[in-house]
């Protein structure tokens, strides 16, 4: 098929990848809030070795995108590595195209990667699950987060919903506690971890320390990716 821009590309959005009223990332739960003053950071959590820690948090890049930033994550799926961040960080393949992305790495140091938006790139806007999912080449030493696809009839739970899931897929309720992998205001990267306060259809409200610039990294629990990280509650 031919995009807007007229370029060729692999199309990843048909009905077994289509975003409308579906979550990017399958979601767990209803609407069910923890009162902040009883969350447990940790509670349902269980140990991770140090090589997945350092596997996912290599796989975080700082993202690029004309005057825009913010952070992504090297991720595979239908066959493609690609950079995974919010389509506001990069809105379209045109904006693809010049978009940078480097991953800051423990062995292999700083590790600058082109996108390849003819190759495969699709998206949804910021108003509905706000991702852009761009191919790349695989940097040296960089280790891709399998995806596939879930759909709620496969397992008779229609409450977990469609979407996109880590090949581990972890369930993630009220009061877990997820870790955030980001690079705030393009700075060098950080770690915020807090409790997750509410998970509601395709949104997941937790209490952790972000910035401009964080749009688009990882929510992990144990350090299996179960959100994207979209913005601050405005007013809040």
């Amino acid at each position: 098929k031919t995009s807007k821009d007229g370029e060729a590309a692999e199309d990843l959005s048909d009905a077994s990848v289509k975003s409308k009223s579906q979550a990017f990332w399958a979601r767990w739960g209803g609407s069910k809030a923890v009162d902040s003053a009883s969350l447990q950071t940790g509670r349902g959590n269980r140990a991770v070795s140090r090589s997945l820690r350092d596997a996912r948090e290599d796989a975080v890049c700082v993202v690029r995108c004309g005057k825009k930033g913010g952070s992504g994550m090297l991720v595979e799926f239908k066959g493609h590595v690609g950079l995974l961040t919010n389509n506001h960080v990069v809105p379209t393949k045109r904006d693809a195209k010049s978009a940078t992305t480097t991953y800051h790495t423990a062995l292999k140091g700083s590790v600058a990667v082109p996108l390849s938006p003819a190759d495969a790139f699709c998206s949804s806007p910021p108003e509905e699950l706000d991702y852009s999912f761009v191919a790349c080449a695989s940097p040296s030493g960089v280790v891709p987060v399998p995806l596939a696809m879930r759909r709620a009839d496969d397992d008779a739970d229609e409450e977990r919903g469609d979407g996109l899931v880590c090949l581990e897929d972890v369930e993630v309720k009220a009061g877990d506690s997820i870790t955030i992998v980001q690079h705030p205001e393009g700075c060098e990267k950080s770690i915020a971890i807090g409790p997750v306060v509410r998970v509601q259809g395709s949104e997941v409200t937790y209490e952790a320390d972000t910035e401009a610039g964080s749009s688009g990294a990882p929510v992990l629990k144990d350090y299996v990716p179960v959100a994207l990280h979209h913005m601050a509650p405005r007013g809040g």
